[in-house]
């Protein structure tokens, strides 16, 4: 349970850094972080190159995959209300207590 709750604060963060980044435009900076990665399909699988900094990194990640941490998000709080029958802005708003 532990570990679920722990995934669920880091899909919230990653969703809500990516979700920000993606409403304002691009700086010189992250264009930059942007152009040393790329992403592509194959079979089905999503592969993400990323480099440089932890911070650069970080940045790639979420802004090449905000579609998919998304749709995760939308089915986890889907989950949530159906286990728990709660809503998720209950969860959201005690995960960043």
């Amino acid at each position: 349970m532990k570990s679920s709750r722990v995934l669920i604060f880091f899909y919230l963060i990653s969703s809500t850094a990516i979700l920000f980044s993606q409403t304002l435009s691009l700086t010189q900076q992250q264009k930059s972080w942007l152009a040393k990665a790329n992403r592509h399909e194959k079979n089905g699988w999503i592969y993400v190159h990323i480099e440089g900094a932890p911070e650069e990194c970080g940045f790639q990640h979420g802004y090449l995959t905000a579609n998919e941490i998304k749709e995760s998000l939308n089915k986890l709080s889907a989950k949530w209300k159906y286990i728990s029958a709660m809503e998720w802005t209950w969860f959201v708003k005690r995960a960043h207590d």
